[in-house]
């Protein structure tokens, strides 16, 4: 495909790419808890031998990475869900995102989901919210260290909001009847009371598998951080040129077809499983022949640095 004759900015593609799989979710919610359970259970393990202190931090580290990147892969889930790819059902697809993220606590996925709804709206333009949120940073260890902790404060309180139908100053609602968004909302809330029940429990009786359970807590965090400045900082505007992929052996391991974020821009409705297909599907009709925001391998790793702007049109 010459550059005069380009594809459309958003070429149409197979239906079947829009299909959805209970055994990929299934498999995809096993593979997040394997990680992150296992690497708890296994590092809780290693506290309890006999090697010494600097030999058990250095174990430990790697594996609350891994069980980090199992807990980022759940995020990932409830994304999915509440862009209704889970569940022919819209309200179920919601339900199912709300459960998968509940290890994620004190997240409260709906406050996110509302806002998510608005950057694919607006993204990179005035009315997406993450530019007000991850566009106030603007060097690598406030963008790791900082942004994510502030979306907890930010999404917990839209969902507390949507929890006593206080209404959100988003310049697109959410489509799912208000009454419906509220319930949900509180379901949500009922869930993260739930977890906090099983924190409490964990930190009077099993406190070594708690901090070891924190511990990958916290890398999901700092993993989870990172994300938005490899999908977004240094990109432009319009679908095609708004949002980043990050294309390669490691990122389609370990992130499951997410990494493919410019492919979710333009075609939301297919589920995250299905992504890495509909990025060979468009480098295969020529998409990619014309320049668009891709990164290979560890070169995404630039965008963390406060010389690559996050888009912050927002207001």
């Amino acid at each position: 495909m010459s550059s005069t004759n380009p594809l459309p900015a958003r070429p149409r593609v197979p239906k079947e790419l829009y299909s959805r799989s209970t055994g990929r979710l299934w498999l995809s919610l096993a593979y997040s808890v394997t990680l992150w359970l296992g690497a708890s259970l296994v590092a809780w393990s290693l506290w309890q031998s006999a090697w010494p202190v600097w030999g058990k931090v250095v174990a430990s580290l790697p594996l609350f990475l891994v069980g980090g990147q199992g807990l980022v892969i759940a995020g990932y889930l409830g994304h999915d869900a509440f862009h209704f790819n889970l569940h022919e059902n819209r309200v179920i697809s919601c339900l199912i995102g709300i459960v998968a993220t509940a290890p994620l606590f004190p997240f409260v996925e709906i406050g996110f989901a509302i806002s998510h709804w608005n950057h694919h709206m607006h993204t990179n333009e005035i009315g997406d919210p993450d530019g007000k949120i991850f566009g106030r940073f603007n060097s690598w260890p406030t963008r790791v260290l900082f942004a994510r902790p502030l979306t907890f404060l930010v999404y917990g309180r839209n969902a507390l909001y949507l929890a006593i139908g206080k209404p959100l100053n988003f310049k697109a609602p959410f489509p799912l009847k208000p009454e419906v968004v509220r319930r949900l909302a509180q379901f949500n809330f009922l869930v993260v009371a739930v977890m906090t029940a099983i924190h409490v429990y964990l930190i009077f009786n099993y406190l070594g598998f708690y901090l070891c359970l924190l511990g990958v807590r916290l890398s999901s965090a700092f993993l989870s951080g990172m994300n938005p400045y490899f999908e977004h900082a240094g990109t432009g505007y319009g679908l095609g040129a708004d949002s980043r992929s990050r294309v390669g052996w490691f990122w389609d391991s370990f992130f499951l077809g997410s990494n493919y974020h410019l492919e979710h821009h333009l075609y939301p409705g297919i589920p995250f499983y299905n992504l890495r297909r509909t990025h060979l599907y468009l480098k295969e009709v020529g998409y990619f022949n014309e320049p668009h925001p891709v990164s290979r391998g560890a070169s995404v790793i630039r965008y963390l640095s406060g010389a690559y702007v996050y888009p912050r049109r927002a207001v």
